[in-house]
């Protein structure tokens, strides 16, 4: 591998990284005063969101979460020019947004980060996923489950669609690591006590 490859390869997932780690949902506690580091499940992410703040600052988390997956991804994808960057990259930005450096390494599950790489993955599954999503929490209001049934699907979806094998695998070790990252939750569907999207008073902006 040629030294200017591979300091491009090191750029690119240095700068993946750090946009995962752009601490969205921190910084909207930070103007409703709420540290949801201490509050509910402890995550950064959607869910903590609006169910100690509301659930426009959530979908604004939301959607700026999805853009660090799709945006990291893009970048594998127009600078390196190869799949196996466009997951790698994509990964790495899930992994900052779980582990921000600018959160002394915590953060949220990058459920919504991965769908943003999905995205730019296979457009049509991200729609189908984005359909199951949707229809899991109208139906039972538990955005974890919600998570882990669209993050199950992906997997399976991208084989159906004949996606390329480096999405494929790289999909099913994604899934693991949101998984892993949703193990409390696990417990407590099977536990009957997770709480439900509004389940919660949010708090009022400062």
């Amino acid at each position: 591998m040629r030294p200017e490859l591979l300091l491009l390869i090191v750029k690119v997932l240095t700068g993946s990284y750090l946009i995962g780690s752009i601490p969205f949902g921190a910084m909207a506690g930070k103007i409703y005063g709420v540290n949801l580091l201490e509050k509910g499940s402890g995550s950064t992410g959607t869910t903590n969101v609006i169910r100690n703040i509301g659930f426009w600052p959530g979908l604004i988390v939301l959607l700026c979460d999805i853009g660090k997956g799709a945006f990291s991804a893009y970048l594998g994808l127009i600078v390196l020019h190869d799949p196996i960057y466009v997951v790698l990259a994509g990964i790495v930005a899930m992994v900052g947004h779980s582990h921000s450096i600018f959160l002394k390494f915590k953060g949220g599950k990058a459920a919504a980060t991965g769908v943003g790489v999905l995205l730019i993955m296979n457009w049509q599954v991200f729609l189908i996923v984005a359909g199951i999503v949707i229809l899991t929490l109208i139906l039972t209001r538990y955005q974890s489950l919600a998570s882990l049934l669209g993050s199950g699907a992906t997997p399976v979806l991208l084989y159906f669609f004949e996606t390329d094998l480096v999405y494929l695998v790289v999909a099913v070790l994604g899934v693991v690591f949101i998984w892993i990252k949703h193990i409390p939750n696990i417990k407590r569907l099977l536990a009957g006590t997770e709480n439900k999207i509004g389940s919660k008073k949010p708090a009022k902006k400062k």
